[in-house]
């Protein structure tokens, strides 16, 4: 009998879990059969990123105080799941952490639970992995010439370029949506309209993104069209689903975009008249302060994926909703079976 699997995800925004229920229906069912109701899954918003200083150091003070408590929880649930095999993965917060060796050795001295560090690498391809078992749009992308995938986290986004499945070059633009929000709450005055302070969030992402060009050089300026697969908290939003599976494999044009943009502007702007304002909200709050927390995140975050449609051809952006978590979790899984 195979080892039961569990996946922790730590992010730059929330820490995740993910266990499976049955692994060998996982393992056999077909595209069309993937169902996110064979997983235990769930995360808590940590705000991780937000514990590094300027200089890139994460205190630990913070760290202990925000973020271990959720990954003691999960350790929690994970065993009254009988959980055997658990995959501790780590992305863009730890990785660019200056500190990221305490960081682990904190999370093992506290908790006993080992994690790894995934390179940028690592995590494009996992992800795309998990995209090609789970997705019925599996045989178009696989005869696209080029297969583009943007992975807009908090603390940077990831622009992957595949060619006949393989990965062929990958860019990082350090620019996520926490680096966004930090741009609108914190770089702005208390008597800067929010109005301003959205057009200066805007400036700094096209600086941003000129630079990302210029360092691509002629990198994917052809004609040919792309396929492009996205996961990020800004463009899952976008789509209107409530969960990952309602998200999953949902297709966004520029035009369902720019409608997103500007319906999230415009419930920003009839609340709030200066950063003072926005920045007094209690967004820990219950009921719409969710909903306004995800649409300050699509109303900064979305901007990007316009401009990549434009630099890579990309007509439509198939959105994932399994992500890295499942990623991880597939991976383990067919990897056990095989060994």
């Amino acid at each position: 009998m195979n080892p039961k699997i569990a996946v922790l995800e730590l992010s730059t925004k929330a820490v995740k879990c993910l266990i499976g229920k049955d692994q060998e229906l996982i393992k056999n069912a077909k595209v069309d059969e993937f169902n996110f109701q064979n997983f235990i899954r769930n995360a808590n918003k940590t705000e991780t990123g937000k514990g590094l200083d300027a200089q890139n150091d994460m205190n630990l003070r913070y760290f202990e105080r925000n973020v271990l408590p959720t990954i003691r929880n999960w350790k929690r649930v994970m065993m009254q799941e009988n959980v055997d095999v658990v995959y501790t993965v780590a992305t863009a917060a730890y990785r660019t952490a200056r500190n990221r060796d305490d960081i682990i050795a904190f999370i093992k001295e506290k908790t006993g639970i080992n994690v790894r560090i995934l390179s940028k690498k690592e995590e494009s391809v996992s992800t795309m992995f998990a995209y090609l078992f789970s997705s019925r749009y599996k045989q178009p992308m696989l005869s696209s010439q080029h297969v583009i995938m943007i992975d807009q986290g908090g603390g940077s986004t990831e622009v992957s370029v595949f060619q006949n499945s393989d990965l062929v070059s990958s860019y990082s633009i350090n620019l996520g949506t926490t680096a966004l929000r930090n741009i609108l709450f914190l770089d702005s005055d208390r008597d800067t309209p929010v109005s301003e302070a959205l057009k200066r969030s805007d400036q700094k992402l096209k600086e941003r993104l000129v630079v990302f060009y210029k360092n691509m050089g002629d990198a994917m300026t052809s004609e040919t069209e792309s396929f492009c697969i996205s996961v990020g908290t800004a463009i899952t939003h976008a789509t209107g689903g409530k969960n990952n599976a309602a998200q999953h494999d949902r297709v966004m044009t520029r035009e369902k975009i720019e409608a997103c943009i500007e319906t999230c502007n415009q419930a920003i702007l009839d609340q709030f008249d200066t950063v003072e304002q926005l920045n007094e909200f209690d967004f820990e709050a219950s009921g719409s302060s969710k909903r306004l927390d995800d649409q300050i995140t699509m109303r900064l975050g979305l901007p990007m994926f316009l401009s990549l449609m434009d630099r890579f051809n990309i007509k439509e952006i198939h959105v994932s909703g399994t992500g890295l978590w499942y990623a991880i979790y597939l991976q383990h899984l067919h990897n056990i079976a095989d060994n």
